[in-house]
């Protein structure tokens, strides 16, 4: 099995070898070492950190990446408990892509009533659009938006 340095590591993850040696010393990562106490990563390890890296993407806190790389490490009769943390977090982020798609949703309302409004002011030459934040507010933002307050 082909080892690899820190630096190898780097190329092919895109982490910095600083944020490399802070997993370790968080205990997510455990490496290798030649005789010279050079770093020694093989496959399994560039797998493992590139799932660290989802989780990290995915907004998971270190202390609980801690507890499940704890619970790798212990071995199969983790396997349960595994399973449980990792559905706990996938609704939690499945939660949080609901809430995003709210907001995206509300944005979009809002991307569409101001093209409509620049439309409308741009087809009938007008040179004043309406500031909705302002004085000029006719309410036309507040009726045509749809109510999110669910």
């Amino acid at each position: 099995m082909e080892r690899m340095r820190i630096g190898q590591v780097v190329q092919e993850t895109g982490l910095s070898a600083s944020t490399l040696r802070y997993y370790e010393r968080e205990g997510l990562v455990s490496v290798a070492r030649d005789g010279a106490g050079r770093r020694l990563y093989d496959a399994q390890d560039v797998s493992w950190i590139r799932f660290l890296q989802r989780l990290r993407a995915a907004s998971m806190p270190i202390g609980l990446m801690r507890r499940y790389a704890q619970l790798r490490k212990a071995g199969p009769s983790t396997l349960r408990e595994r399973l449980e943390l990792l559905c706990d977090y996938e609704a939690d982020v499945r939660s949080r892509i609901a809430e995003l798609s709210t907001h995206a949703d509300a944005l979009d309302a809002k991307i569409a009533l101001y093209r409509q409004w620049i439309d409308d002011a741009e087809g009938s030459r007008q040179t004043h659009i309406p500031d909705i934040h302002g004085k000029e507010n006719d309410g036309r933002e507040d009726r045509q938006e749809p109510d999110r307050r669910r």
